[in-house]
């Protein structure tokens, strides 16, 4: 059942529960401070998730990254947390974002390619920190180093 923003704290809870199992300690045992340590964050970024504002590109795949995440999970709040099993993206039945567009053709076009989740994950890092597609290839040789996922209007 896909998250929406208003199940950030669900999120969070789970991202807690990892940074326990990690620690070997209890949830409860998680302060902030704890959990910023092991993050590599600031307290205060842990204090604002806390309060209802998302982690920002870096921060998710940091913790992606720390805790063996789903980008996708924590991204869109969609599919396993560990990204096992991830359901199809439901076609959009209304007008949405060219750029959410673009990050759901990355995304299916990389489950479709049966992509290992660590793919997936670098592909939406990559994605989110230059969100526009790479210039077209001038010659046969640059076309092929261009992931297929990342040129546009690939059919998957």
């Amino acid at each position: 059942m896909p998250s929406h923003p208003a199940q950030w704290p669900e999120q969070l809870d789970t991202i807690r529960e990892k940074v326990a199992s990690a620690l070997s300690v209890r949830k409860t045992a998680v302060s902030q401070q704890r959990m910023a340590d092991f993050l590599g964050v600031t307290k205060g970024k842990v204090r604002a998730w806390e309060r209802g504002q998302r982690p920002n590109a870096d921060d998710l795949e940091t913790i992606a990254r720390k805790l063996h995440l789903s980008g996708h999970w924590l991204l869109l709040g969609e599919g396993d947390p560990e990204g096992q099993a991830q359901p199809a993206t439901p076609p959009i039945e209304h007008p949405v974002d060219p750029f959410v567009t673009r990050l759901q053709e990355v995304i299916r076009s990389l489950h479709e390619a049966d992509a290992p989740n660590e793919m997936i994950r670098e592909a939406i890092f990559t994605f989110l920190r230059n969100p526009q597609p790479p210039p077209p290839p001038t010659a046969p040789a640059a076309a092929a180093a261009i992931p297929e996922f990342l040129k546009t209007g690939s059919d998957g």
